[in-house]
């Protein structure tokens, strides 16, 4: 399962991708610093699933999800990150969200249950 962290916070990110990758074999995870990268790596991978900060510098994670669903690279599950509770409002209606910092063992589960999803499609 090709997983793709978002986040602005360099320690935040490294966390997050050494903490999968402990948690699973199964997880391949890669990781942006910026929507803007993120951006690059989307289109030049697929994922089976994103995650992502919600503020961060220039483009936000929300912003990146409108630009992926406006060219139709959306369909990859999507999940918000955020501790400013300023930014819950822009959070797209029916997406899903953890509130930082998240709880590794609720999120590790919904990474499964997106992986064991018969609908799942990478972008």
């Amino acid at each position: 399962m090709k997983i793709l962290f978002i986040d602005d916070e360099e320690g935040i990110c490294d966390m997050l991708v050494e903490m999968c990758q402990l948690e699973s074999e199964d997880f391949d995870v890669d990781q942006a610093l910026s929507a803007e990268e993120a951006y690059v790596k989307i289109c030049r991978s697929r994922y089976d699933i994103i995650i992502s900060d919600i503020k961060m510098r220039n483009m936000d994670g929300v912003e990146l999800y409108e630009k992926l669903q406006k060219e139709e690279r959306g369909g990859v599950p999507f999940v918000f990150l955020s501790g400013t509770p300023e930014t819950y409002w822009k959070i797209p209606r029916g997406s899903k969200f953890f509130e930082k910092p998240v709880k590794l063992r609720t999120l590790f589960d919904y990474i499964r249950e997106v992986r064991n999803s018969p609908s799942r499609v990478g972008v």
